[in-house]
């Protein structure tokens, strides 16, 4: 089991039973002690130059050897819990924990791919975003990934709904109102680019009372403006958007169409003319005024006065007064009888036999 490590040194060589750790410790011709580590089959690191249940064996000394345990004596545990460190044990220093690679586990839940570096174990942060805007992403050292659903503002890409917000984990807004309150066009939605207009050619109302036939073109509703004219020449005519045709009197100059009238003009909205005078100042003609042709006149034969002092019983006949000549004979033949129109019977002293 033991064996003088060589020629010039007093020492021994320890092997454990298993055949699987193996230190080597002398002292050299100074007295000074040596220590050379082996590592095992299993390439576990070993120190110390005494290893729990094995003793130096006697012929270590009997070669002259000191056997010498050290600071590693009593089978001294230098474990150090840490799966990154190769542990061992250094009679002069101690327990030794070199650094060790490898793969390990850091007890963390919120790493991933650890590994040791520098003597410890260490992962990479993991990643817990679960790219959902509707949830609180977070990490619990002990269960790893942690989801909880929150209330945030939210795009859910439906260009038909506004004011997205997130709700039981899922991003959802209201539905847009896409009416543009135009009945000339049909209005409805498309989830990728919202609000979409189509003309149409419906019946419609422009909202405009000087219209009528009302329909849609191009968007836009339009109709044929209505006639206001009530033909009455007295009265201004327009229209008012709201309530329609109005009318106001006027005082213009019109025909009544009455040959009967003159100097014809408008008064509350009627047209009306001064009476013309037919009155011939003719005692045997009858004087009147026909609306479509004007003046007439007719004979009579209403008694007159032909202003003629010759003549009696004056009438009309076609036009004309007349009367029956008066006698103005005296039966006096001593004078000439006549008759002066202006003054009458005139009798004049003759020399007739």
């Amino acid at each position: 089991m033991g064996r003088n490590p060589g020629p010039g040194h007093r020492g021994w060589l320890h092997r454990g039973s298993t055949g699987r750790r193996a230190v080597r410790c002398w002292r050299d011709g100074r007295g000074q002690r040596r220590t050379r580590r082996y590592r095992s089959r299993r390439g576990h690191r070993l120190a110390g130059c005494r290893q729990q249940g094995h003793k130096a064996p006697d012929s270590a000394a009997k070669d002259g050897g000191t056997p010498d345990a050290g600071a590693c004596a009593g089978g001294k545990n230098c474990d150090d819990g840490e799966p990154c460190t190769k542990d061992g044990c250094d009679p002069d220093k101690g327990c030794t924990h070199e650094p060790a690679d490898g793969s390990c586990d850091d007890g963390d839940a919120c790493t991933e791919k650890d590994a040791c570096d520098g003597g410890k174990c260490a992962g990479t942060k993991l990643t817990c975003d679960d790219g959902d805007v509707c949830t609180d992403d977070a990490c619990d050292a002990k269960t790893g990934c942690t989801t909880k659903n929150n209330t945030a503002e939210c795009d859910d890409g439906d260009a038909c709904t506004g004011k997205d917000v997130c709700g039981e984990g899922k991003c959802a807004g209201t539905s847009i109102q896409c009416d543009d309150g135009n009945s000339c066009t049909d209005d409805s939605c498309l989830p990728a680019s919202g609000c979409t207009v189509t003309n149409n050619n419906d019946v419609c109302d422009d909202g405009d009372a000087c219209t009528k036939d009302d329909s849609c073109g191009v968007g836009l509703c339009a109709g044929a403006t209505i006639s206001c004219d009530d033909g009455d020449v007295c009265t201004d005519d327009a229209c008012d958007a709201k309530t329609g045709c109005t009318t106001k009197h006027n005082d213009a100059d019109c025909d009544d169409s009455s040959a009967c009238t003159e100097k014809d003009t408008c008064a509350v909205g009627i047209c009306v003319g001064v009476t013309i005078t037919c009155d011939d100042k003719d005692v045997c003609t009858d004087d009147a005024c026909d609306p479509n042709t004007g003046c007439t006149t007719t004979h009579n034969s209403a008694p007159c006065d032909d202003s003629s002092k010759c003549t009696e019983k004056d009438v009309c006949a076609v036009g004309l007064c007349a009367g029956a000549t008066i006698t103005c004979d005296d039966t006096d033949v001593c004078t000439d009888d006549g008759c002066d129109p202006k003054t009458g019977c005139t009798t004049q002293h003759n020399s007739a036999p």
